[in-house]
């Protein structure tokens, strides 16, 4: 599986989606420029870190803007596609194309732009397609789920021409694990898997609400870390971790993992440790600040555990970050702060809720196993 390695400051991350509106010069009259940008603003010193092309702002595999013109009865129909991928830029994330005179008949229009990784299909749109109704759908949830990103834009197009300008942002839920001491055995059976799994998921995402359906009807872990296999502090017992990953520096002991999901509500969540032949050998419930299922929403990130250091071991002014300093740049470097998995005790855990604010989970007192 392709990882998406996630560092996050407990708040600041802002991802949205809106419009950007303004007229052409007069030289570009009568044509039609299009400008879609794949949002990730950054308010704080955290960050969002990737090893591939699921990553913060991705690769695409393809990006189009679809128009919907309005029926004269509040409907929106689809009209045309502009293929936006071979203008995309990865370097500024964003994508702009300038079509020539009459390709767009003046109207009332909805544009919605869509950028996604492979592993989606959007609508196949016809011109009875409502805009409401346009969706994607991805053929099984899976720990492996990629990244799709939308967003819309109502606008007139003139007979002089007009700029529509449209912000796509995440279409999916992030979920982000950052967990120290996991013990090597319980009750003298070897620990051989950490899963965190949900007890359903959607496979459609209608990319005009965020809204997501057709749900598979089975629980699956969305996240699966292997730990056979990895080295062991013997003197605690429990798995030592990568200790590196993918450049981010953890603390001692450490696993950190993170996945997609697409947005569904009233799941219910749960963090087990497995041995070999995948059976329970403790789990916890996962659950929301009060106390009840969980919704995975579209462009919201349910983090167990918080990542805020950087991706060295000391701030800009060589002081360890356990002495949470300011660096030379006046930005504060706090301490990371893991979930231990040594304990039976409640364990507060985090979500952040647009990436921006964070709120409480709590993963509940594990539960007696018989293997």
């Amino acid at each position: 599986m392709k990882k998406i390695i996630t560092l996050i400051a407990a708040c600041g991350l802002l991802m949205g989606s809106c419009a950007k509106t303004e007229r052409l010069s007069g030289d570009e009259a009568g044509t039609v420029k299009f400008k879609v940008n794949a949002v990730n603003s950054i308010k704080t010193r955290g960050d969002i870190f990737s090893s591939g092309d699921d990553g913060p702002i991705p690769a695409f595999v393809a990006m189009n803007v679809y128009a919907f013109l309005n029926n004269g009865s509040g409907d929106y129909l689809y009209t045309q596609t502009v293929d936006m991928i071979g203008d995309y830029n990865e370097t500024t994330f964003t994508a702009t194309r300038i079509l020539a005179d009459n390709t767009f008949p003046a109207g009332d229009y909805k544009f919605l732009g869509v950028g996604h990784n492979d592993g989606y299909t959007p609508t196949t749109p016809t011109p009875t397609t409502n805009f409401n109704d346009f969706s994607a759908t991805i053929a099984a949830a899976s720990n492996n789920t990629k990244v799709i990103f939308a967003g819309n834009v109502t606008q007139e197009v003139l007979a002089t021409g007009a700029t529509i300008e449209i912000d796509i942002s995440r279409q999916v839920a992030g979920i982000f694990v950052y967990l120290t001491d996991i013990p090597t055995q319980i009750g003298g059976v070897d620990v051989a898997y950490l899963r965190l799994n949900i007890t359903d998921a959607n496979t459609s995402v209608n990319l005009t609400t965020g809204d997501g359906s057709v749900a598979a009807g089975a629980a699956y872990p969305v996240i699966s870390i292997p730990l056979t296999g990895q080295t062991v502090d013997t003197a605690n017992n429990v798995y030592a971790g990568p200790g590196d990953s993918d450049g981010l520096d953890l603390v001692p002991n450490a696993q950190i993992e993170s996945a997609y999901a697409l947005p569904i509500d009233a799941v219910t969540m749960t963090m087990v440790l497995q041995d070999e032949f995948s059976n329970p050998l403790k789990t916890w419930n996962v659950v929301d600040s009060d106390g009840g299922t969980i919704n995975l929403e579209p462009n919201v990130l349910l983090a167990i555990g918080l990542k805020n250091r950087a991706d060295s071991e000391f701030g800009d002014d060589n002081t360890p970050d356990s002495e949470t300093t300011a660096d030379d740049t006046g930005t504060v470097n706090e301490d990371d702060k893991p979930t231990s998995l040594l304990t039976d005790e409640t364990i507060t855990v985090n979500v952040l809720r647009d990436w921006a604010n964070v709120e409480n989970l709590t993963i509940e007192e594990p539960q007696p196993e018989n293997p």
